[in-house]
């Protein structure tokens, strides 16, 4: 599944927390801190020996093959639809909790510029981990959410994870949060995949002058956040046809499927946007199989989002 085993927590008793205790894979260099997938798309070429917020430092990296992005998207689609098969929700899915780890070897050479080779330092591409667990919780009517716009740990969270929330998803008690808006966030995923780019750039490709800083207010940054999250799917979905040009059809049409919510439409590309002005648990959570559907819900997902990306490989 992609998860890292859990060999504990520990409390954190001034932040009122506690933080989980991961396990390196088997093989891996202990001695080098893991990268993030965020980090490894920001490494572009003419950065050498830039720091990573590890302390690390990163040659730089051409974006690599398509061979190689449509094996990573193909591995956390199917990553996250077991995830929640498990009845599991991440509820901060995006590529700065996608980890590398670092393996004995040669590094692997993913293209050349100007005759020299770019690598990513032993960094295996097709053996992502997911982490990020801090806002997970079990998918059910009888699960709730917790309300992030009271507190500071919106902040953290606005910084470096709302762009990748579904715009319906407003951070409060008062509202489930939903397979789909995991999914959506996957089509996010996929889309800096495509482009090698993070999220934050591509959105700065359609909204220069948007962008949140640490120094406003919660409030402000939520309602930012909500009004640039509407804004950003419209323009990625009115789009698409730069993605096809970069990744072809059928990985387009699974990226539009996530973004659009229209998950059952395996005969082409979606065509509209399903959403509404208030988020309508019924119609949602219908959506879902949440009355005794939930395995046909996994199993659209599956046929329409995974074997899609995996036809690809």
């Amino acid at each position: 599944m992609r998860i890292l085993d859990c060999v504990g927590y520990f409390p954190d008793h001034l932040g009122r927390c506690f933080s989980f205790i991961f396990k390196f894979p088997a093989g891996a260099d202990v001695s080098t801190p893991p990268v993030s997938l965020h980090h490894l798309m920001s490494a572009k070429p003419g950065y050498d020996n830039r720091s990573n917020s590890s302390g690390g430092t990163s040659l730089p990296m051409l974006a690599p093959s398509l061979g190689e992005r449509f094996a990573l998207a193909r591995t956390l689609a199917r990553a996250l639809m077991l995830l929640q098969a498990c009845g599991a929700l991440h509820k901060a899915f995006g590529s700065r909790n996608i980890l590398f780890f670092r393996f004995p070897g040669p590094g692997t050479i993913t293209g050349t510029d100007g005759g020299h080779p770019y690598y990513h330092e032993h960094y295996d591409l097709q053996r992502p981990y997911i982490a990020g667990f801090g806002y997970a919780r079990l998918h059910g009517r009888d699960s709730s959410s917790d309300d992030y716009t009271g507190s500071g740990a919106l902040l953290g969270h606005v910084e470096r994870q709302l762009l990748y929330a579904h715009p319906e998803y407003a951070f409060t008690t008062q509202q489930r949060y939903l397979k789909v808006f995991d999914l959506y966030s996957l089509g996010l995923l996929l889309a800096e995949i495509a482009l090698w780019q993070p999220l934050e750039d591509i959105a700065r490709h359609y909204f220069p002058s948007s962008c949140p800083t640490t120094t406003t207010t919660n409030t402000n940054q939520q309602q930012w956040g909500q009004c640039t999250r509407h804004a950003l799917r419209r323009a990625l979905f009115a789009d698409m046809s730069r993605f096809c040009s970069v990744v072809g059809d059928k990985y387009t049409r699974v990226v539009a499927r996530c973004i659009s919510g229209c998950f059952d439409d395996a005969d082409g590309m979606p065509r509209e946007l399903r959403e509404s002005d208030k988020v309508d648990d019924d119609r949602l959570g219908s959506q879902e199989g949440q009355d005794g559907g939930d395995a046909e819900f996994q199993e659209m997902v599956e046929r329409n989002i995974v074997r899609e990306l995996a036809r690809l490989v």
